[in-house]
């Protein structure tokens, strides 16, 4: 009986030391940047977008008289063989996206990269960006929210938009992820 115990207990005991030297393994700085990764989520802010036309400075101005004049009120017009016609501000759409990061880990990756997707109302994917956000020294659990302001969506009504944190990144993309940088990924 003794020696069934002990033969037991030396069992266990190389076990017990075998996972722990398989828990206990070296990642590499790629499998570690990875690690971290995963432990990152973003997500919109709910209703957390604001779309706006901003005004655009006309490329080529043109200051001939015989090209601009005013009508009563200031409003810039332009001459035609039709008499002067109102010409339409030029503007770019610009859509301001609150994100919002936050990771559960007591070690933290200088920043990170979102990858955003714009989907029509339908679900089709119409764009996609990835976005560098700051994260050191962010404590464990907190949020960071960040406002993007993405420039010419092409934003319809109904179209929607989603943030995510992907996980794991195939070592052919890395290159397109910042974190990976320093790690040789």
């Amino acid at each position: 009986m003794r020696q069934a115990w002990k033969r037991t207990s030396t069992v266990c005991l190389c076990l017990v030391t075998l996972a722990g030297l398989v828990g206990c393994r070296q990642l590499s700085p790629e499998e570690k940047v990875e690690e971290l990764r995963s432990r990152y989520t973003a997500r919109i802010n709910e209703g957390g977008f604001f779309l706006r036309d901003v005004p655009v400075e006309p490329v080529d101005p043109v200051d001939s008289e015989e090209s601009q004049g005013t009508i009563s009120g200031g409003a810039e017009t332009e001459g035609s063989e039709f008499g002067d016609v109102p010409v339409e501000p030029v503007t770019r759409q610009e859509l301001l996206l609150d994100i919002i990061v936050q990771h559960d880990s007591d070690e933290t990756l200088p920043g990170i990269t979102v990858d955003l997707e714009m989907s029509d109302a339908s679900g089709n994917v119409k764009k996609r960006w990835r976005k560098w956000v700051e994260t050191e020294g962010l404590p464990k659990a907190n949020q960071k929210q960040v406002t993007e302001t993405l420039i010419d969506v092409g934003y319809e009504e109904g179209d929607r938009f989603n943030a995510e944190i992907r996980s794991p990144i195939p070592p052919e993309e890395r290159s397109d992820y910042r974190e990976f940088a320093g790690s040789g990924g």
